[in-house]
Order: C-alpha cells, then sequence, then structure tokens
C-alpha cells in the first residue's frame, strides 16, 4: 500500500517513470488471495476432513467410554442423563479449539512478527520497543483479566448446564407433573434456572466489557507513540508519506491479530472449562472389567453356585451376608422375601453387573470373574426379564428383535406367542410396527413386562433369570405366560424372584431370603409343613392358614371357608382378587 500511494503521488508531480498500475494490481491480487476465496479456501480444504475425523472420534469415543463404566456409575445419585449429553456436546468444543490453535492462531502469530520485523526495519529500534511494549502489555492485561473471572465462567457454565438439565427434566416428567398438576411449578422452576442463567451471563458480560476497555486503552497509547514516532521521522528524518501509511496499516495488521490473539485466548480458556466435565468423565474407570487372563465362558450344564458371598452397594450397609446355594443344571430355583433383602441383588451379581465384595459366583465351576463379559460369553448366556422393562422409542417389532438382532419376524412372532402377547398386538392399528412412545408410555404395565418376557424368549439363553416377571399382569394372563415359561425353561436353569407366591410354587427349589441372609429352603410344601417364615407369607397373601397334616391338602368340600389368592395387578392396574369357596 505505500508503495502505491508514493507512486500515485509522485506521478501525480509530474514523475511519468513510475509505474502505478503493478502495485494496484499486486494490492487487488494480495487481497484476494489473502481472503476467503485464497487462502481461506485452502485453510478450509485443509481442515475439513481432520475436523470431521475429530468429531467422528471423540463423539463415539465419548459415548462408548460412558457406555462401558459400570452399574456403580449408571445407578449412582450423581448420574444425570442431561448432564452427561451436556457434557459430552460441551466437550466437543475441544475439536473448534484445535481448529482455532491449527489455522488462525498460527498464521495470526507469523503475521504479528512479519508487521513487528518490518515496522522495526521502516522506522528503527524505537518503534520496534513501542511495538513490543504495546504488545505484552496489552496480552498480560488480557491473561490477568481472564484469570481474574475464572470462577465466574465456572459458574457461568454450571447455571448453563442446569437451564439445560431442569428443561430437559421438565419434558421427561410431564406424565407425573400433569397427574399432580404441577406444569406451572416446572415452568417456574425453569424460568428460575433461565433467569439465573441470564443474571450469571451478565456478569460475565460485563467483566468482558471492562477487559475490552483495558485492551482498547493499551492499544491507544501504543498507537499514540508510534503515530508520533513515525510523524517526526516523516517531518525531520524524510520519510515518505507512503511509509507513513504503511505504518498505520501494519499497526492496523498488527492491532488484528492482539484483539484476536485476546480472543483466543478467552475462547480456550472457556472451552476447556466447558470440557472439564467431559475429562472428568473420561478419567472414571469401569469397576467392572475383564481380567487379562479371562476366557470365554464355556458352558456345559448350567450349574450355578454361590459360594459364601457377600456384597454391599455402601460399606455401611451391608446388602447379602455370606450366602450359599446351588441351582442344579436345568432346575428352578425361586428367590422369595420381604421388598430389600437382597434377591435383586443376587440377579446383578449373577449378570456381573457388581462384583462380590467377598466369595464366589460360578457357573460350571467357572468364577464369572475370570470370564469375558463380552464375545459371546457371560452375558449372551443369560436372560433377563427385569422388574422395570426399559422399552425405546420404536415399533414393537424392533423392540423385541433387540434382544437378537438376526431374529426372523416369524421367530418373534412366536415369541409373542410365548408371552401371550401375539393377539393383542394384532389389536393394534399398526400391530408389529405400532410405536410405542417413549420409554412405553402408550402400553400398559403389563404388556411392558410381557415385551420383556418375549424378549428373554427370544434370546434363547441358557439361563433365565425373572426379577418379578409376572407382577404387573392379571391372573388370566399370568397362567397364560406360566404356560410359555414351561417351553422356555425347559431344561434351562432358572431363578425367579417373585412376591406372589402362586407362581413360585412349582420350582424344585425355593429360597426365603431375609436381610440378605438365606433363612429357610426347600419345596413349596415342605417349607408350608416347618410352619417358619414361608408359612407365614403364604398365610398373609392368601388369607387362610394352610393345612399342614398332608402333603398335598385337599380342603373339605363343605368348609365354609373363602380362599383369596393372587393379589396381582391388572393389565389396568386395579387389584384383583381370585376367590374360590371351599
Amino acid at each position: 500500500m505505500g508503495v502505491m500511494i508514493d507512486n500515485m503521488s509522485a506521478y501525480a508531480q509530474g514523475d511519468s517513470t513510475r509505474n502505478i498500475w503493478l502495485p494496484v494490481v499486486a494490492y487487488a491480487v494480495l487481497l484476494f488471495v489473502n481472503g476467503d476465496a485464497g487462502i481461506g479456501w485452502i485453510r478450509k480444504w485443509l481442515w475439513l476432513p481432520l475436523e470431521q475425523r475429530s468429531y467422528v472420534a471423540l463423539s463415539t469415543a465419548s459415548q462408548a467410554h460412558i457406555m462401558s463404566l459400570s452399574s456403580d456409575f449408571h445407578e449412582s445419585d450423581n448420574k444425570n442423563t442431561s448432564d452427561l449429553m451436556q457434557a459430552a456436546t460441551t466437550g466437543r468444543s475441544v475439536i473448534d479449539l484445535l481448529e482455532t490453535i491449527c489455522f488462525q492462531v498460527v498464521p495470526m502469530f507469523v503475521d504479528s512478527v512479519i508487521a513487528f520485523g518490518y515496522l522495526w526495519f521502516l522506522f528503527g529500534p524505537f518503534m520496534g520497543l513501542i511495538v513490543a511494549t504495546t504488545f505484552f502489555s496489552y496480552l498480560y492485561i488480557t491473561a490477568k483479566f481472564i484469570a481474574a473471572t475464572a470462577e465466574q465462567r465456572r459458574q457461568y457454565t454450571a447455571v448453563h448446564r442446569k437451564e439445560y438439565i431442569v428443561g430437559h427434566q421438565s419434558l421427561e416428567s410431564w406424565n407425573i407433573a400433569s397427574l399432580f398438576n404441577m406444569i406451572p411449578h416446572e415452568q417456574q422452576r425453569y424460568e428460575r434456572a433461565v433467569n439465573s442463567h441470564m443474571s450469571s451471563k451478565r456478569i460475565q458480560e460485563f467483566s468482558s466489557q471492562y477487559m475490552n476497555a483495558a485492551q482498547s486503552l493499551t492499544m491507544t497509547c501504543g498507537l499514540i507513540g508510534g503515530l508520533y514516532l513515525a510523524t517526526f521521522q516523516v517531518a525531520k528524518e524524510g520519510k515518505s508519506i507512503g511509509e507513513l501509511t504503511t505504518f498505520l496499516a501494519y499497526w492496523a495488521q498488527l492491532q488484528g491479530p492482539l484483539f484476536f490473539f485476546s480472543s483466543v485466548f478467552k475462547t480456550i480458556f472457556h472451552r476447556l472449562m466447558d470440557a472439564e466435565r467431559l475429562l472428568e468423565l473420561f478419567k472414571m474407570k469401569p469397576t467392572v472389567t475383564d481380567t487379562p487372563d479371562a476366557k470365554p465362558l464355556a458352558l456345559r450344564k448350567g450349574e450355578i453356585k454361590f459360594d459364601h458371598v457377600s456384597f454391599a452397594y455402601d460399606v455401611r450397609k451391608p446388602i447379602l451376608k455370606n450366602v450359599n446355594f446351588v441351582v442344579p443344571a436345568g432346575k428352578t430355583v425361586a428367590l422369595v422375601g420381604p421388598t430389600g433383602s437382597g434377591k435383586s441383588t443376587m440377579l446383578k451379581l449373577l449378570d456381573r453387573f457388581y462384583d462380590v465384595k467377598s466369595g464366589c459366583i460360578s457357573i460350571d465351576g467357572q468364577d464369572i470373574r475370570a470370564v469375558t463379559l463380552k464375545s459371546c460369553s457371560l452375558r449372551d448366556n443369560i436372560g433377563v426379564v427385569p422388574q422395570e422393562p426399559m422399552l425405546f422409542n420404536d415399533s414393537i417389532m424392533n423392540n423385541i428383535r433387540y434382544a437378537r438382532l438376526t431374529a426372523s419376524t416369524e421367530e418373534i412372532h412366536n415369541a409373542c406367542r410365548a408371552a401371550a402377547l401375539h393377539d393383542k398386538i394384532m389389536t393394534f392399528p399398526d400391530r408389529y410396527y405400532t410405536k410405542i412412545g417413549d420409554r412405553g408410555v402408550k402400553l400398559s404395565g403389563g404388556e411392558k413386562q410381557r415385551i420383556a418376557i418375549a424378549r428373554a424368549i427370544l434370546k434363547r439363553p441358557e439361563i433365565i433369570l425373572l426379577d418379578e416377571a409376572t407382577s404387573a399382569v392379571d391372573t388370566e394372563t399370568e397362567h397364560t405366560i406360566r404356560e410359555g415359561f414351561k417351553k422356555l425353561c425347559e431344561d434351562r436353569t432358572t431363578i425367579i424372584v417373585a412376591h406372589r407366591l402362586s407362581t413360585i410354587m412349582q420350582s424344585d427349589r425355593i429360597l426365603v431370603v431375609i436381610d440378605g441372609e438365606i433363612i429357610e429352603e426347600g419345596s413349596h410344601h415342605e417349607l408350608i409343613r416347618a410352619r417358619g417364615k414361608y408359612h407365614d407369607l403364604w398365610s398373609k397373601q392368601v388369607f387362610v392358614e394352610p393345612e399342614v397334616e398332608q402333603p398335598n391338602p385337599v380342603i373339605s368340600q363343605t368348609a365354609d371357608c373363602i380362599l383369596i389368592n393372587d393379589l396381582g395387578a391388572d393389565d389396568d392396574g386395579s387389584r384383583s382378587r381370585r376367590m374360590r369357596q371351599c
């Protein structure tokens, strides 16, 4: 630009030897090359593949890492799905950080060095001193302000995340909020979160404005000093107007990188703070992992053995205490007892969601801690029907096929017939392709549980775990499902957890679990004759005193009594009683 102005000035004063068009063309070419059609396009062409690969790598790595964490994380009080999603989203700002450093910070730094060197060469060491003083003062003020507002930024990140969490939770809990007429409360709760976010952001913005004012003052002082020196040299030392224009152009070139460095430094700092939560997640390690010498499970018969097993979620409250029992291959064992006695925990330990604190659980003599969790091993051989089936917002067909992705449509239909679900599905408008809503909200409790049962039947595992599998179905459906279970559990090792004792009367063995200990075991009739805890549970559930003199008691047809059994839940959620006149 300086050469162009000097040539034009000389040409205007009559010096026809000066070429005025070449500097103009060169200046236009340099502007084009420096724009988005030149260097900017090349930068984007080089960065785009790296950006996409980085995004894929970070996104899949964060999701895979969270999914690999053990149950003690996923079932902890500190886990919040909304928070995890927000952490993964904000954590991806690291990708933008890489782009900023590679394609903006480095080129800008090179530009600054060139501008600094040229001004030193053109106007001498005093100009270099002014430029260097301005440069480092600017960066020092920026660093101090950003460090001073670090805690404010953390608070802002926290309230921003809270706004997202509250909004997500309100949408997820719309059903319960409507039932309790708490939608206005949810609106107020979200409004408070938004106001907190805006209040914190306002503080952030004012702090940023103070920093901008200090930076502007520093640049103005530097410009005044440099302009005074350049003007003096033009007036007293013969420097040209073009060289003065060059100084102003390079000062602008220097000012741009300084503003940019300030912005980048703040951006880097903020993005690293935004990524703190994701980095914390990456530091977490799964507690249940394959040992270095783990081998695939060699399932032969399916015998399960609990050998002096003890366990506690919290060391202050033991859940299981020295539990010992064996489930012979192909047999059915039922676990009964009050809520919180440790029955479902035994199933979690067998499926290795947690590792035992002491003792050993083995399948066919193999400690389950020494077999692989994946690669066609432990969990591939176990089918589970949980207390609360987890369903996806997808079709019934895809929810059932989730148990075995290669299953054919006919196999899915057969599994549903065995679970007494096929006829019900055929009454839906879209039949097997009916969308069931988030977590299956469009289905009744019994229908959801039967889908979980159909999944287990479709999987065709060698070991079956039923955790209150018929707790949400009516009596008639329960009878139908039990017929399906006979096919499912035939020649398969089965453990049943049940509160409705009518569902486990035919089990080969019944274990009564109280406070994490097995206090009674035997068949149904043996436990009734023993008149212990199982006898009490049975009496309370059927409301009559059972006959104990005969193995198969027959109540007199003339006895004036009523047997009330099966206090279960029908599909519509009502409580039903099956009454038989004796």
